[in-house]
């Protein structure tokens, strides 16, 4: 398999150092969760479904209706979890079928300012430069979240050409991104430590406007962050399909001779929390992506189906993955920078034969963290 572009950390951590994932039991009052085809679930008002058990089979997704304060996703359960299937939380979701071409390399995130469950909405887009007057004028704004992108500055109208600014990309556990291609920008939001209480990626920053013949034209708005998924249990967590947290895609802003306006920037990845009260196990058919999204691009430009090809650089940041237990097991490929934190009484014994693993790269992961033994 071919490496997979990717930052992954993992800190072994004492639970008390973190305590922004706690198992909450659940009460059961919403059943047994098995669904036979793919799902789109109405959070209630405070995000938390309450099931028996969770088992969602292999060719099944489950996607959420962002409620009214916009919670993360609790999906607590009395019982085993185990999910061959997608649990997709990210901002405007993912094509299912991208999960299944290894030819791809990675996934397309929409492009879309609205957040997944729990993650911060993109900027709005910029109208028009300095001499904009009237009610179909406004500044750039900046994504919203824990580390929304800043808005790219409104241009002075000088000379015959004007040029928009980009937005910047949405901060997570890494900084969002610059524009580094086609245009100048704001710069990336920085990154935040792993949230407490729990929460959702940071929207990109809208891109701002321009001026041409006496047309105000517009930016682009910044993409939505992905969104928050904790999962718990008493019992075992068990993950063989796939995880979704991505930030959405910039938008894209029209450019000719005269001039152009700036794209939006890229939503960070979001949150994605694992807390089992005996295992939690990935396996190593399992995928875990917290991407940010791509900043946008020029309409000038040829637009292929890999978004990669002309955005402008100011990509979101990479989102969280949080796993607690007293046995963890993460195999597959995590893209994701990840905190795992056994319980009190393991955590001497991982840190004793594991210590602090850090690696930076693109890489597929295979590791396996199960506190069985003394620490040689």
């Amino acid at each position: 398999m071919r490496p997979i572009n990717l930052l992954l950390s993992v800190a072994l951590l004492a639970a008390s150092s973190v305590g922004a994932a706690v198992l909450s039991l659940s009460d059961g009052a919403d059943g047994a969760f098995h669904p036979i085809h793919d799902i789109t679930l109405d959070l209630p008002d405070d995000g938390i479904f309450n099931f028996t058990s969770i088992e969602i089979p292999s060719g099944v997704t489950v996607r959420f209706r962002r409620n009214d304060d916009n919670t993360p996703v609790f999906l607590r359960s009395v019982g085993a979890v185990s999910i061959a299937g997608v649990v997709d939380v990210s901002a405007g979701s993912v094509n299912p079928d991208d999960l299944a071409n290894p030819g791809l390399g990675y996934i397309r995130p929409a492009t879309t300012s609205t957040g997944g469950p729990g993650g911060g909405s993109g900027g709005v887009a910029g109208i028009g430069d300095t001499t904009c007057a009237g009610l179909d004028c406004r500044d750039a704004g900046p994504g919203s979240g824990l580390s929304g992108g800043p808005a790219g500055v409104t241009p002075t109208h000088a000379g015959v050409k004007v040029f928009g600014d980009a937005g910047g990309g949405g901060g997570m556990a890494t900084p969002g991104d610059t524009a580094v291609r086609y245009t100048t920008g704001a710069a990336g939001a920085p990154a935040v430590p792993f949230p407490n209480p729990f929460d959702g990626g940071s929207g990109g920053g809208g891109g701002s406007g321009w001026y041409f013949f006496g047309v105000q034209l517009a930016g682009g708005s910044g993409g939505g962050g992905g969104g928050a998924l904790h999962i718990s249990t008493p019992e075992t967590i068990t993950v063989a399909g796939s995880l979704l947290a991505l930030g959405a895609n910039g938008g894209w802003a029209f450019a000719n001779a005269g001039g152009q306006g700036g794209p939006g920037g890229g939503g960070s990845g979001g949150g994605i929390a694992l807390v089992g009260g005996t295992t939690v196990t990935l396996l190593n058919t399992a995928l875990v992506d917290t991407s940010g999204g791509y900043g946008g691009g020029l309409s000038t430009q040829t637009y292929t189906f890999d978004p990669r090809a002309f955005e402008n650089g100011a990509r979101g940041g990479l989102g969280y993955l949080y796993v607690e237990s007293p046995q963890i097991a993460l195999d597959g490929t995590l893209i994701a920078s990840v905190v795992a934190v056994p319980e009190p009484g393991t955590w001497a014994l991982m840190v004793g034969g594991l210590g602090l693993i850090l690696s930076a790269g693109r890489c597929r992961t295979r590791r396996r963290a199960v506190p069985d033994r003394e620490p040689t």
